[in-house]
C-alpha cells in the first residue's frame, strides 16, 4: 500500500498515511491524527534521485546532456 503525505489546514501538522490506491482515487481524506480535523490537503514532499556519476569517458548519451531540455 502506498503512503501519502497530508497537511492539516487547522493545526498545520504534516502526516503520512498508508491507504489503498482505490481509496485514494475515490477521494478518501483521512482526519488529522493530532486534532482530528477533516480539513486536510495532500502535501507533496521532496524526492531523492540517485544517478550515476559522470566519468571522463562520458557514460551519457548526447541527448541526455544538460542542453537536452531547452
Amino acid at each position: 500500500m502506498p503512503a501519502y503525505d497530508y497537511s492539516c489546514q487547522d493545526c498545520g501538522k504534516r502526516f503520512e498515511i498508508r491507504m489503498s490506491i482505490s481509496a485514494y482515487s475515490e477521494g478518501v481524506r483521512p482526519p488529522c491524527p493530532t486534532c482530528a480535523s477533516e480539513r486536510v490537503e495532500r502535501a507533496f514532499g521532496t524526492v531523492n534521485v540517485l544517478t550515476g556519476g559522470r566519468s571522463s569517458g562520458g557514460g551519457f548519451s548526447p541527448s541526455c546532456g544538460p542542453g537536452a531540455f531547452t
